[in-house]
């Protein structure tokens, strides 16, 4: 997961990062934040444990699907009950690419990666259908009440307070957008949204970001790891929004005509 897909996710307030006075890259929180809306309220309840004292500071104060969706260095993990440490001193086992991990889906009650659990595969999601219809409903009548109140349900659900009621048609598509992206993260259907919408070379061809991950320390509040710094530069061409017919197709049907660009 990149540093991009992290500031994606909204501030406790509903806010963008760059909008909310109250975010802070600087520093580290003083005290422990608990969730208060949920069965794991109790804090005596690690699973409610969202940022333990000492958490680096753009991880505090955030929206509970960030909570939700991410693990990110510092962290109490439900599961074992430790802090994560994600920086790749000593050949440390939870070291990974960007310093962040999923969360999302994963069940906060299993001690053991091992265990098996059941759980229904889900084909269709309530969220996913207000927010389709709210981006078409933006298209074909702009304005028309429904589209904020189905964006807004989506949000309500979240814990984040409504979206404004003064965005024009244009506004209200990328915040439509946007509230998608979080809302379904993880869920396989971001690069198709962004290739649906025609926004692949905006979206995709670029540099994306990470934590410093190479930090030498093991203390998980270095100062040098939370730094944003190239992951990798990915590229991405107008033609890639429509995949290749494969060759033998085309050689079995001759009226089938190439993709534009492959």
């Amino acid at each position: 997961m990149t540093q991009e897909a992290i500031d994606a996710f909204f501030t406790k307030n509903g806010l963008d990062i760059n909008e909310d006075p109250a975010y802070s890259e600087t520093g580290f929180s003083t005290a422990d934040r608990y969730a208060t809306n949920t069965k794991w309220s109790d804090v005596s309840s690690y699973p409610g444990l969202l940022a333990p004292k000492g958490t680096y500071n753009m991880y505090v104060d955030r929206e509970p699907r960030f909570y939700v969706d991410i693990m990110f260095n510092g962290q109490m993990c439900p599961q074992s009950k430790v802090i994560v440490d994600f920086q790749s001193w000593g050949g440390n086992w939870y070291h990974n690419q960007t310093g962040y991990t999923p969360r999302k889906q994963v069940d906060p009650t299993r001690s053991s990666y091992k265990s098996t659990l059941y759980r229904p595969v889900v084909l269709y999601r309530l969220a996913e259908f207000y927010l389709n219809y709210a981006e078409a409903l933006n298209e074909y009548d702009p304005g028309n009440a429904d589209i904020l109140k189905y964006v807004n349900l989506v949000r309500e659900r979240a814990g984040i307070p409504d979206l404004s009621s003064d965005l024009a048609q244009d506004g209200m598509c990328d915040a439509i957008l946007r509230e998608r992206q979080v809302e379904c993260f993880c869920e396989s259907l971001r690069y198709f949204d962004i290739t649906q919408w025609g926004k692949g070379v905006d979206v995709l061809n670029n540099t994306f970001h990470s934590m410093n991950i190479s930090t030498t320390t093991n203390a998980a509040a270095t100062e040098n790891f939370y730094k944003r710094i190239s992951y990798e530069t990915r590229v991405f061409k107008d033609y890639f929004s429509l995949w290749p017919i494969p060759f033998d197709e085309i050689n079995t049907n001759s009226n089938l005509v190439q993709n534009p660009g492959w």
